[in-house]
């Protein structure tokens, strides 16, 4: 192979890896992580804006908006797999995210626990894990992917709920949170409001 082909190969290979695309070898087509419910890539940046409701006695106490995003700082990648580190976090996810192959591990966060489980990144089946506090899901809502968790502890009342909903090709479009401990509770939903990868920009 003369160095110019060589040269060509490795840089293909960087390039394929830091936009998430790879090699499916069973059928020797390529797919994108621009086509699934986790669209990672180099530099690809999330906004979302979060809303807080605090009440007590089921009267609003206080009232909070802020914004945050996340970023893919770092990615990586070879043959089988994808690494990329996030400044941020989703709240199924960890902060340094791998895929291998075409399998993700998905949790949510409960009570004394992180129940979750590894899914395809292109088709997630649906499936539900329930122990005596928790009850973790995966579902459909139309097009939309929702990780869901429900939760109590062991102090009579206090309930808990978690869901992150994703789209393909945009990723989580929002996540929401709700734990209830009598007489308060707090209510919580992040929702996008651009996406960037690049140059490109996604607004919803």
């Amino acid at each position: 192979m003369s160095r110019c082909l060589k040269s060509t190969v490795i840089l293909a290979g960087i390039v394929l890896a830091l936009t998430g695309c790879k090699q499916d070898e069973t059928d020797k087509t390529w797919f994108s992580l621009d086509t699934t419910y986790f669209p990672f890539g180099a530099d690809y940046e999330w906004y979302y804006y979060e809303y807080t409701r605090t009440f007590r006695d089921g009267q609003l106490v206080s009232a909070d908006t802020q914004a945050y995003h996340v970023l893919v700082v770092d990615s990586s990648g070879t043959d089988s797999a994808w690494t990329f580190k996030l400044e941020g976090y989703f709240d199924d996810l960890p902060t340094t995210v791998q895929i291998n192959a075409d399998s993700i591990y998905v949790f949510l966060e409960g009570y004394y626990a992180k129940p979750g489980k590894t899914i395809n990144v292109v088709k997630p089946e649906t499936d539900t894990i329930t122990d005596l506090f928790h009850k973790f899901s995966i579902e459909y809502a139309g097009e939309t992917l929702e990780v869901k968790l429900t939760y109590a502890t062991d102090k009579e009342g206090e309930v808990g709920s978690r869901c992150v909903s994703r789209l393909r090709g945009k990723g989580m479009v929002s996540q929401t949170f709700s734990f209830i401990s009598p007489p308060d509770s707090q209510y919580l939903i992040d929702r996008v409001f651009f996406l960037r990868k690049g140059t490109d920009t996604i607004w919803f």
